[in-house]
């Protein structure tokens, strides 16, 4: 991927998570995603369909953060 092309798809992830879209920000990523604890090594879930079971707003508190 071509720099210009990394910082598009980051300013566009940041913009999808400031707007709570869950799809389009999980549409940022791989499909075979893999997220683990930064403490542990227990996988918190593995491909987009877990990503979305698990940080949609019906399962994680929606938090009033903003990033940039």
């Amino acid at each position: 991927m071509q720099p210009d092309n990394r910082v598009k798809l980051v300013e566009r992830q940041l913009a999808a998570y400031n707007r709570r879209n869950l799809e389009e920000f999980i549409g940022c990523y791989h499909p075979d995603i893999i997220v683990v604890r930064l403490i542990s090594t227990t996988d918190v879930c593995r491909g987009k369909a877990e990503f979305i079971e698990k940080y949609q707003p019906s399962s994680t508190p929606v938090l009033n953060f903003i990033a940039s």
